[in-house]
């Protein structure tokens, strides 16, 4: 199929094209299910990327949601491409919905949808499932954690910023959890970008950016590169031409675990390791107003160093402050 085919052709396309659409066609969701059950795949995930639509209403609201993922594809610039779907993809879509404060609910919709395209993907090319499926289940798996853990209403305008994040960091006691923790809060960055680590030789780190693209050289506190270089010696990374060293400094499961345990040593509201993330922006717009800077600017600010272009993200990060 074009690239060029509008949203709703490529979706309708795919779907067709795996053998997802069961609607009034005299088959029903629950045997599918069972039948997946009889033949060893037991995982809810499993199940449910390989079940097919079988109700008008749950199939419109997922072409849906698919739809958007297209468009949201386009408006960054990209080729909107369904069956270029990826993690980075899905994460860059998940993190855009997720800063808008989107409902938990609609969240987790979001990730079910994905995991339907996940099996779609998987059924029309073997190579696409080579590629991609062990870090589409990863992330996916991920999110549904960080969207539990963030579980609040949308009009909750309580802030997730803790009130004395260098004590929650302290308390943290797995050395590798505490640096990825210290490097969230200098920084802001994102907790993928804190627990896999792209080091480069000047001390800068390689991360990832709004939709997936990269910044190159983000600059870091220079003690903290030297922590970095620590653990890559005692992992016995080593570097890439160019010098950069690449590796995971602890997974996303065991950052959670240390720092929610730290969070709750100090009396603080745990709602997942993105609470970092906004006491950096919380601290950077405190900062940038104490400074003269006007609301206005002291957004525009905040956005570009969180990598956003739209000023409205930040108001998921320090509300309406004025």
């Amino acid at each position: 199929m074009s690239k060029a085919a509008s949203p709703s052709a490529q979706v309708l396309g795919l779907e067709k094209e795996a053998g997802y659409l069961h609607i009034n066609d005299g088959t029903n969701k629950a045997d599918a299910q069972q039948a997946l059950r009889d033949a060893g795949i037991t995982n809810f995930h499993d199940i449910s990327k390989q079940i097919g639509f079988y109700e008008s209403k749950t199939l419109t609201k997922y072409n849906g949601i698919l739809k958007q993922y297209i468009q949201f594809e386009k408006s960054e610039g990209r080729t909107a491409d369904i069956r270029a779907f990826t993690a980075d993809k899905a994460d860059a879509f998940l993190q855009y919905k997720f800063e808008m404060g989107i409902s938990t609910s609609q969240m987790l919709s979001y990730c079910k949808a994905f995991s339907k395209l996940e099996g779609m993907l998987e059924t029309v090319s073997h190579d696409w499932k080579e590629q991609n499926t062990a870090k589409v289940d990863t992330l996916l798996e991920n999110w549904r954690t960080e969207i539990n853990d963030a579980a609040r209403s949308i009009d909750d305008k309580q802030s997730r910023a803790y009130t004395d994040a260098a004590a929650v960091v302290a308390a943290v006691e797995d050395p590798r959890a505490h640096l990825a923790a210290e490097l969230q809060l200098e920084t802001g960055l994102r907790v993928h970008d804190v627990t896999f680590v792209r080091l480069n030789a000047d001390g800068t780190l390689d991360v990832n950016s709004k939709a997936g693209y990269r910044v190159a050289n983000f600059p870091i506190p220079a003690n903290l590169a030297t922590e970095l270089r620590g653990f890559a010696d005692k992992f016995g990374i080593s570097p890439t031409t160019g010098g950069k060293l690449c590796f995971n400094l602890i997974s996303y499961g065991d950052y959670r675990t240390e720092l929610k345990a730290a969070a709750e040593q100090c009396v603080e509201r745990w709602s997942g390791t993105h609470s970092l993330r906004v006491t950096f922006s919380v601290n950077l717009y405190n900062e940038l107003r104490g400074k003269g800077y006007t609301d206005k600017q002291a957004r525009q600010e905040l956005a570009e160093r969180l990598f956003h272009g739209r000023i409205s993200v930040t108001y998921f990060y320090v509300g309406k402050c004025s």
